[in-house]
């Protein structure tokens, strides 16, 4: 069974969010509620943020930490999800990504979670890897209710190739309730 490395680099996840209790807050008024730059040695697991807490992993032999990023072990036909526990309506999220290879066939996902409210449902920004490197962007909302996804707005083809061991930023700015602002 061959594995896809994904790489989170340093910065994993830089998040500026306004507090759920802070309705109308300003943009002057954000903190910093994770942030994590990898500059430690894990092996089964990621360790704990500096800033952010503990993470939640889905299976912690799949993941390690070299001193400069998070390595994530994939197998084909399966998914890892690493976690942290923070609460926050509107954010400004990030992280930065590479792959070792390209999938075989199929598609590989790489998403970032923006938000995750107190029923469960989710958002989150997903980039598709395609085997000839085409690759796509789209903002996909998860219900908690049915379990299933769906693309809000469309999903758009970067304008490159997606390149083995090369670096990708994802950002995900997210407000309000209804609608929600992507």
């Amino acid at each position: 069974m061959r594995r896809i490395l994904v790489a989170m680099l340093a910065a994993i996840v830089a998040v500026g969010l306004i507090p759920l209790d802070a309705p109308g807050a300003s943009a002057a008024s954000t903190r910093t509620l994770v942030s994590d730059s990898m500059r430690r040695t894990v092996t089964g697991g990621l360790g704990n943020s500096p800033i952010g807490g503990r993470y939640l992993l889905d299976e912690r032999a799949h993941f390690r930490v070299d001193g400069r990023r998070a390595r994530v072990s994939v197998a084909a036909g399966s998914d890892r999800k690493a976690t942290l526990q923070v609460g926050a309506r509107d954010s400004d999220s990030r992280m930065t990504f590479s792959v070792s290879r390209r999938p075989a066939t199929g598609k590989l996902y790489v998403a970032l979670r923006a938000r995750v409210d107190a029923s469960g449902n989710e958002y989150r920004l997903r980039v598709r890897i395609r085997p000839d490197g085409r690759g796509y962007l789209g903002a996909w909302r998860q219900s908690a209710r049915s379990s299933s996804s769906y693309l809000v707005g469309s999903e758009v083809r970067l304008p490159f190739s997606l390149r083995p061991g090369s670096e990708y930023r994802l950002r995900a700015s997210l407000s309000g309730t209804s609608p929600v602002r992507i």
